[in-house]
């Protein structure tokens, strides 16, 4: 936490409620912070949480890295009964897994995760957590040789004796990672998980795949279903029951089978996506499939299918490719669903669940609302909400008493006077195409001919949203404008959007950039002859494009895991996995020939600007030798170029270590090549 040590910190915010009223759904009690448990433990965790929700009422602006810092709360999640709640914090010895009992405040478990990269958590009942944590497999058999991949190992911690064990930890005779999502049942009195795992073999290399059941309270793994190498995935239901498995190959058959040995349900073949069976549908008598639109579709839809073969899909109410479905915790069956575009829109099929929800959205206003997690029958929620003057905040909701009150922030040191305002804005590109981009102005400033930041997304199939952005909003606290186009290719606009990328990489899809500079110079918002580029993944290759292949539009150019050589990113990932659909859409996209001709890289002695390359040496991603030639190509050429590889670190920038020095280093170089106004 930045500065945790301040002691206004122990001030509440100006400007922000510590709790809300639901409209007509009682008054307001607090719920106790603690009582009973362990002294030590309580005095930890009192001192974090009380953290999470304060920041200073006097202090100067906050630092660069304070934007940089993981955020101060994450990984909420209520337990199915709701009476548990357990979430990732910052505590004074660094972060730690707390669980907490709803109803009488007492602390239940604080666990150091100093060392490790957590990738989340899931509860099993109202005894058991299941965590996450991210590793990389380095040169393992079986997983691409030379090449880095990353998996999560799941470790298993019992509330009751406080033990715990990785779930493929015992024996060692299969690969200590899952490789799909983990169901769980209850059968008999007892928790199981059901995880799909990868025997390793005597010989060297790894086996098809097992759907393997795991006792969570002894560790006891037994083989539950063997597959085979065309097996993507089972699932299980509430009684431990196998519903249905999907098969498919890397060229993009698919199908889903009825249990384990049942016959087809549907089937498809599709050039550019997959399909994954997300659970029951609106009764056990349905699945839920999400499958692609076409055969050479980008986007997907979800349908409701029969269990019995020979079927045809349910009435579909569900439109295509939403981005979020709500399970009933113990039946497992479909009860609402999340679409978003600019902010996010929920539904739910129950009118008593769909009152409650609305009921605690209407609490809050002028910012996003998102649903984190929620008991049984949705007494009790975790919403988050973000923008307008919030750059973050986790809420538990009680529907019972009627409040909503605050678990934390995730970037306490930044207050409301402090968060840049965002909006949503349009502009025509030259060839007359409508992008949507979200804009973030400094706070306390004038939005007039302000220095700029182009901050196109990752992807490319992608969009950026309304909401705190923490990389956006430190470079709007220093006084820039930053600008996120939707450009052509971005997801979220319908396919024919999509579509009109294909190919366009150096050509209109950055042009449609460059068109949003010209629009906000236009209307005086930003000085257009003050423009740097920062950008991620996509991104970071559009950076390195601004200044290799176009020319006196950027100042300067900030990359993080840049594609720079498209001819060895394809042929990277022909060699690691062969034809597949990966590289079916990459051919699609970029467009199969003359890949040399909008490769940064080849263009490095073209560059008219200055360049900082950011890139962990543990990406999966995109290999570090992009980020290596393009540096050496640049320096070799007389530019100025400065390469930063962080050890440890992956495609996704999950250390804290690696965010701060990208925060710090990324502020500090556009300061000097593109230099901010002083405030007034």
């Amino acid at each position: 936490m930045a500065e945790a040590h301040r002691p206004e910190q122990a001030t509440a915010r100006l400007g922000r409620p510590t709790d809300r009223s639901l409209p007509g759904l009682g008054r307001l009690d607090n719920l106790p912070l603690s009582t009973g448990g362990n002294f030590k433990m309580r005095q930890v965790l009192l001192a974090a949480l009380a953290l999470l929700s304060l920041s200073g009422m006097a202090k100067a602006a906050p630092a660069t890295e304070d934007y940089g810092r993981l955020p101060a709360i994450s990984d909420v999640e209520l337990s199915p009964s709701g009476d548990r709640l357990a979430l990732v914090a910052n505590a004074p010895d660094g972060r730690r897994l707390f669980v907490k009992s709803v109803a009488s405040g007492e602390f239940l478990l604080s666990l150091p995760l100093t060392g490790v990269r957590f990738a989340g958590l899931q509860w099993a009942g109202d005894d058991h957590l299941i965590l996450f944590t991210t590793i990389t497999l380095d040169s393992a058999p079986g997983f691409g040789g030379q090449y880095l991949s990353q998996a999560n190992r799941a470790s298993v911690v019992n509330l009751v004796n406080h033990k715990g064990f990785d779930l493929f930890g015992k024996d060692g005779d299969v690969i200590n990672a899952v490789f799909s999502r983990i169901q769980t049942a209850k059968v008999d009195g007892a928790w199981y998980a059901y995880a799909m795992g990868l025997p390793g073999l005597a010989e060297g290399g790894i086996g098809d795949p097992i759907l393997y059941r795991v006792n969570l309270d002894t560790g006891e793994r037994s083989v539950f279903a063997r597959g085979k190498d065309s097996t993507i995935g089972w699932f299980v239901g509430p009684t431990g029951q196998i519903v249905a498995r999907i098969e498919g190959d890397n060229l993009g058959d698919w199908r889903v089978l009825a249990g384990q040995d049942g016959l087809t349900i549907t089937s498809g073949h599709t050039k550019y996506s997959g399909a994954a069976i997300l659970g029951f549908g609106r009764t056990p008598q349905t699945i839920l499939i999400r499958e692609p639109v076409s055969e050479t579709a980008f986007t997907d839809k979800i349908e409701e299918w029969p269990l019995a073969p020979g079927g045809k899909p349910v009435v579909q109410t569900l439109p295509n490719d939403p981005l979020w479905v709500e399970f009933d915790r113990s039946r497992m069956t479909l009860i609402g669903q999340r679409l978003e575009g600019d902010s996010p829109v929920y539904s739910f099929f129950d009118p008593a669940t769909a009152a409650r929800f609305n009921g605690a959205k209407n609490a809050f206003s002028g910012v996003n609302v998102r649903l984190v997690s929620a008991s049984e029958g949705f007494g009790r929620m975790v919403i988050y909400t973000d923008g307008g003057d919030d750059s973050g905040t986790y809420w538990l909701v009680d529907i019972t008493t009627g409040k909503a009150s605050v678990l934390g922030e995730e970037y306490p040191t930044v207050t409301s006077a402090e968060v840049g305002p965002t909006r949503m804005i349009e502009y025509k590109t030259a060839d007359g195409l409508t992008i949507h981009a979200v804009l973030t102005l400094p706070p306390g400033r004038e939005a007039k001919n302000l220095p700029l930041i182009v901050m196109p997304h990752g992807g490319p199939i992608g969009r950026d949203r309304l909401g705190f952005d923490w990389w956006a909003q430190a470079f709007a606290s220093r006084g820039y404008a930053v600008l996120q186009p939707n450009f052509r290719g971005s997801d979220g606009y319908g396919e024919d959007f999509i579509a009109a990328g294909f190919g366009q990489w150096g050509h209109k899809m950055q042009t449609d950039l460059s068109d949003g500079v010209a629009y906000l110079g236009a209307q005086t918002i930003a000085d257009p002859k003050r423009a740097c580029i920062v950008g991620i993944n996509y991104g970071g290759y559009a950076a390195l494009t601004g200044v290799t292949m176009q020319h006196g539009v950027y100042r300067c150019a900030v990359a993080y895991a840049p594609v720079a050589d498209l001819a060895q990113l394809t042929n990277y990932e022909d060699v690691r996995y062969g034809a597949s659909v990966a590289l079916a859409d990459w051919d699609r996209y970029i467009g199969a020939n003359s890949k040399s001709a909008i490769s940064p890289a080849a263009h490095a002695g073209e560059a008219d600007a200055p360049v900082l390359i950011f890139q962990g040496k543990n990406d999966e991603v995109v290999p570090m030798s992009q980020s290596i030639e393009m540096d050496s190509r640049l320096r070799g050429a007389g530019k100025t170029s400065t390469l930063v590889l962080f050890d440890n670190e992956t495609h996704h920038m999950v250390q804290e270590s690696t965010r701060l020095a990208v925060v710090k280093q990324s502020v500090d170089f556009v300061e000097k090549y593109n230099p901010s106004d002083p405030p007034k």
